[in-house]
């Protein structure tokens, strides 16, 4: 009898080893996996700020160029009018 009872604290204690094992070896990975996420999310959020100064940069090109459109249309309206203005002759001077 005292024989059995220590075979059965022997594989008790055989299966805490490997039990002890199993959590250490899933502590491991859990913190392998939790450094990768990390790594992860750095590289999301420098993303992130890059996409933003990348954003910004071409809303204010893109400003200077419309702006630069604009000053031109108006500069070719301009000229339209005054190429009509020329052109209008008055009634009186019909024979020129």
């Amino acid at each position: 009898m005292l024989q059995d009872q220590n075979e059965i604290i022997e594989k008790q204690n055989e299966l805490l080893q490997e039990l002890s094992k199993r959590l250490i070896e899933q502590d491991q990975r859990f913190a392998q996996r939790e450094s990768e996420l990390l790594s992860a999310i750095q590289t999301i959020q420098e993303s992130q700020v890059l996409i933003a100064t990348n954003s910004s940069k071409d809303v204010a090109k893109n400003q200077g160029r419309d702006e630069m459109l604009m000053q031109t249309i108006r500069e070719v309206q301009e000229v339209k009018k005054m190429i009509a203005a020329s052109k209008d002759k008055k009634w009186y001077e019909f024979w020129k």
